[in-house]
């Protein structure tokens, strides 16, 4: 398997350039969730699924010099990246585990916190994930979670045939993957199984307007992972181009929007 393959939306430069869009256009639902799980100045908190480490960085500057951050992905690549960005700036909190998050090492330091945005979508064993991560977290320790649930309720006003192909073509994709872009619907009796009390549950939904942040995180991911679509034959070249002209055509039109893919916010404390 390539390093490509590792992740399912790819590891190169767009979808680098993709997912540093994606953490900015939400990143004031991860610091509430943060704020939510109380993750403490001087603790150690697992970024599960760190990609990057775009909130790795959020969550260092969140624990302080005294805390630590232990960064655990599958990709080399991304490794590096988190590493030279750390040091570019000087930050010394910031651990990379280059791992399956479904396979954590046993003998880890005991966790004051764990975080995991976007991460079980992709898994194809979410509840051992939950498992390995309650073997860690010290009691009382809060394990914060956002992940998209009910996706099908994304959409495009006004609608068209083509673009209501979008989101199913979407979530039949990860789920011949082995992911699930309605996990959120099963995750807090999951957690709830495993050892924990979920204290927090919350939709996180917004609406977009052709040209603000949230319609161009949608065409990032568009440009990023439709030609994956169209490789796996997912997608035509010819329905892509029709896309592409629908959303052009919805740019100009005044009142269209989309309604953005629901996600949950989970806060779960292990008992």
């Amino acid at each position: 398997m390539t390093e490509e393959n590792e992740y399912l939306l790819g590891t190169d430069r767009v979808e680098l350039e993709r997912l540093k869009l994606q953490h900015d256009t939400w990143a004031e639902f991860s610091e509430t969730l943060m704020d939510r799980a109380g993750f403490p100045t001087g603790g150690t908190i697992m970024d599960i699924g760190a990609g990057p480490g775009y909130t790795s960085l959020a969550l260092a500057a969140r624990v302080g010099a005294s805390g630590k951050v232990l960064a655990v992905d599958t990709s080399n690549r991304f490794a590096d990246f988190l590493k030279q960005t750390a040091q570019s700036r000087s930050i010394e909190n910031i651990d990379y585990l280059v791992a399956d998050v479904h396979d954590l090492p046993s003998d880890m330091e005991a966790l004051d916190g764990a975080f995991a945005r976007w991460v079980f979508c992709f898994l194809k064993e979410p509840e051992t994930v939950i498992r390995r991560v309650a073997q860690h977290l010290k009691p009382g320790g809060s394990f914060a979670i956002l992940d998209y649930y009910n996706y099908l309720a994304a959409c495009f006003k006004p609608e068209s045939a083509i673009l209501r192909r979008i989101f199913p073509m979407v979530r039949k994709s990860f789920a011949d993957s082995g992911g699930n872009l309605d996990i959120g619907d099963d995750l807090p009796v999951m957690l709830a199984d495993n050892g924990f009390t979920v204290t927090e549950l919350f939709p996180i939904n917004t609406t977009a307007q052709p040209g603000s942040r949230f319609w161009n995180w949608f065409e990032a991911f568009r440009a990023s992972y439709f030609p994956k679509l169209e490789a796996n034959g997912y997608l035509t070249a010819q329905e892509s181009a029709e896309i592409t002209a629908t959303l052009e055509r919805m740019r100009n039109r005044p009142g269209s929007y989309f309604s953005t893919p629901p996600m949950l916010g989970i806060v779960a404390v292990k008992d």
